[in-house]
């Protein structure tokens, strides 16, 4: 009786499972969101010790990443309240917040002042979620020219692309337009504020980026390793810029230009301002990018 009632038993289990299977009906749990988003924004000052107001308020939540593209205020560092200010907006100290300086970030010294508040040097890379990301300082030279920084942060960039291996991607913040003379055809001038492609970026030969540093970037591309580089100095000529090489090399120039009447005399005076947003499919390591709005992002949000 014992044995006729187990095979009862495990044949109501068998036919339970085998109606269950495939049900159309079946409540099955959504995986967790593999999208991550990051914001780029640069040039965002309003005055000299305030940013534009719509970012003062702006909910940054969503953001995984938040990466400041320099020029933040017009004299970001002649008054510390300043950096406490914009902390209390982008939370500096996050491992997640990234900033390369512009020169009205550096113009008026205090250095010191940022690496404190953000707690991380000035150059310096970070590996997340598959991705490497490198933060540049392309105002070594403003003032006078630093080569022990200078040629440090070439060690930096040589170590990370002779190191790389595991990411999908390297992303490149910089906020001075170094990249603009690597092909002919991208036209820069006619977007970014100014172009800087004479920036020191080794001393002892004396090198600028195109010379001393691209060469490695290009190295990082035969590896099967995308690279996007970001730049800030944007939003005067146009708020947005992008340029894709024949080897899918990524130039991308994103910022924004205040309603203040300082901005009255740029092309941009009166159109809408756009920030950048990269949303990241984890899962398939693709990156999109989006120049979006501010207005109309800050209402979805």
């Amino acid at each position: 009786m014992n044995k006729k009632v187990s095979l009862f038993l495990i044949l109501i289990v068998f036919l339970i499972s085998s109606c269950t299977k495939d049900d159309p009906n079946e409540i099955i749990p959504i995986p967790e969101n593999i999208i991550n988003s990051y914001i780029f924004m640069g040039h965002t000052y309003a005055s000299n010790t305030t940013i534009d107001e719509r970012l003062e308020s702006f909910n940054f939540t969503p953001f995984q990443q938040i990466w400041l593209g320099g020029d933040i205020c017009a004299e970001t560092t002649k008054d510390f309240s300043t950096l406490i200010y914009l902390d209390g907006i982008f939370d500096l100290g996050n491992s997640n917040t990234h900033w390369t300086l512009g020169n009205h970030d550096v113009r008026n010294g205090n250095i010191d002042w940022v690496v404190d508040v953000t707690e991380k040097e000035t150059f310096h890379a970070q590996f997340f979620n598959n991705i490497t990301l490198l933060v540049l300082n392309t105002n070594l030279n403003y003032g006078g020219v630093d080569c022990g920084k200078i040629n440090a942060q070439f060690e930096l960039i040589k170590d990370v692309c002779d190191t790389i291996q595991k990411s999908s991607h390297l992303i490149v913040l910089t906020h001075n337009v170094v990249w603009a003379n690597i092909d002919d055809e991208m036209m820069v001038e006619e977007y970014a504020n100014t172009v800087n492609s004479s920036i020191l970026f080794r001393c002892s030969p004396d090198q600028n980026f195109k010379e001393s540093v691209f060469p490695l970037f290009e190295n990082v591309m035969k590896k099967e390793i995308q690279v996007i580089f970001i730049a800030g100095d944007f939003g005067q000529n146009a708020t947005s810029y992008e340029f894709i090489t024949e080897n899918g090399m990524v130039f991308l120039g994103s910022g924004i230009a205040s309603d203040v009447p300082y901005n009255e005399q740029f092309p941009t005076w009166g159109l809408p301002d756009k920030v950048l947003v990269l949303d990241h499919d984890t899962l398939n390591q693709g990156i999109s990018w989006q120049f979006l709005d501010l207005d109309l992002l800050k209402i979805d949000i």
